[in-house]
């Protein structure tokens, strides 16, 4: 049974992936944002609001084709897998906790469909974050329950702000 589960998950976990890769070479960040609010739960159009900063970052895949980076929220630093296919930014619980975020168990009530499952998670708003040389203002963010997920997503919710973003080279360039 439990392997069963097991592979049932990682298949799913990989379709995702795959596929997220696959839009991100086809589309630019307006076309996916756009897809990903058309799935999203009804809000207000989200304005970028980004300031200082401008440039361009150059990602290459590691050994298993994730970008990875590092996000600074209020002095810490976050490591975070950039997902096209992720709708928000998506921290981790521990990752949460180290910038002072502390959601209250009745404040996970945002269903929430990831390649684990259907889950719940806690939404918030970072006020602003740093990729590198660029600064993303406003940023709506999940954050999940403990063990719900291993790593950090840097979604649509913070890339949706940026000028830019596709895979080119094999490289996933950010450019503000």
């Amino acid at each position: 049974m439990f392997r069963s589960v097991f592979f049932s998950v990682a298949a799913l976990a990989v379709m995702s992936y795959a596929a997220s890769h696959y839009l991100a070479g086809r589309f630019n960040a307006q076309q996916l944002r756009q897809m990903s609010l058309e799935s999203a739960p009804a809000a207000p159009e989200p304005q970028p609001q980004s300031s200082g900063g401008y440039g361009e970052i150059q990602l290459a895949p590691d050994a298993s084709g994730n970008y990875l980076t590092d996000v600074d929220v209020d002095g810490h630093l976050i490591r975070v897998i950039v997902d096209t296919g992720a709708t928000y930014f998506s921290l981790t619980n521990e990752d949460a906790n180290a910038i002072g975020i502390n959601p209250a168990p009745t404040e996970y009530r945002y269903r929430t469909m990831t390649a684990n499952g259907v889950g719940v998670a806690a939404k918030v708003n970072i006020p602003r974050l740093r990729l590198q040389q660029m600064e993303i203002y406003d940023v709506e963010a999940f954050v999940m329950p403990p063990g719900a997920l291993h790593t950090s997503l840097l979604g649509m919710s913070a890339l949706s702000h940026l000028a830019k973003v596709e895979i080119s080279g094999g490289r996933l360039v950010l450019r503000q």
